[in-house]
């Protein structure tokens, strides 16, 4: 297995947030916790979004980000689900299968990083789309193995010869299958397709770039739930007080 990270450019915050807070109140209902803005958001319900998303205009960049990543990670099934829906409708993309889904800030970035993809290297190699560079990689490959001579009398005999011997040898296919995702129109196509998943899920992005690296063991599998950094709950406070503030107002200059 492999795992991949994802360069996130422009985020459409607003439109995130008012796309996944109807979600999250579902999520919210069934949830047992302490924490004053999830039982907030289980006593007011679906009729809280317009408040909360005028809350959250004022927030900087940074807690923005972090509010998205904790909501995402409420939805990591679900966001895995749709990828892997979208990546089964592609030539090469059908290859993968991805284990697990997740936001992840660092610094003043965000990444969407992937993780346990399980990939066919047979669908890929195999793939109409992708078959001759898995030729050219394959006859590269091979001359470390039966030497270069070999190595263009196996490629001129075909594309699918070539491929298959490199998917025969070991550690050969995985580094086939690399070249050919990391190539810039491969990863193009699969980054669009992420997008138009993940924002039918409610995550507006732009992607960037990806890429890969080998599959870390995956952590203990923990119970989804809501978790805000006790900065950005004291920054949502805040701007909580500041909006009643100005509610107050408005309705005192009415009289």
């Amino acid at each position: 297995m492999i795992d991949a990270v994802i360069a996130i450019g422009e985020i459409d915050y607003m439109r995130s947030f008012q796309a996944l807070f109807p979600m999250v109140c579902d999520k919210c209902q069934s949830m047992e916790t302490e924490n004053y803005l999830v039982r907030l958001l289980q006593k007011v319900g679906n009729a809280s979004t317009p408040v909360l998303t005028a809350l959250l205009a004022p927030l900087p960049e940074g807690q923005k980000r972090e509010l998205l990543c904790s909501l995402a990670g409420a939805f990591g099934p679900d966001l895995t689900k749709a990828l892997n829906h979208v990546l089964a409708k592609d030539k090469v993309g059908q290859g993968l299968q991805l284990g697990g889904t997740a936001l992840t800030p660092e610094g003043e970035e965000m990444f969407l990083s992937l993780s346990g993809i399980q990939v066919d290297y047979k669908t890929i190699l195999h793939s109409e789309t992708v078959r001759e560079k898995a030729a050219r990689t394959a006859d590269h490959l091979l001359r470390g193995y039966i030497g270069k001579p070999m190595a263009q009398r196996i490629a001129k005999k075909g594309v699918d010869h070539a491929a298959a011997l490199a998917g025969a040898m070991p550690g050969t296919s995985e580094r086939v299958v690399l070249s050919v995702l990391e190539q810039p129109k491969t990863q193009a196509a699969i980054l669009r397709l992420a997008e138009d998943a993940l924002e039918s899920r409610g995550l507006c992005l732009r992607l960037l770039g990806m890429r890969f690296q080998p599959s870390r063991p995956a952590p203990a599998p923990v119970r989804q739930r809501l978790h805000f950094s006790h900065e950005l709950e004291e920054a949502l406070l805040d701007s909580l007080s500041a909006y009643l503030r100005a509610a107050v107002a408005m309705k005192e200059g009415e009289r």
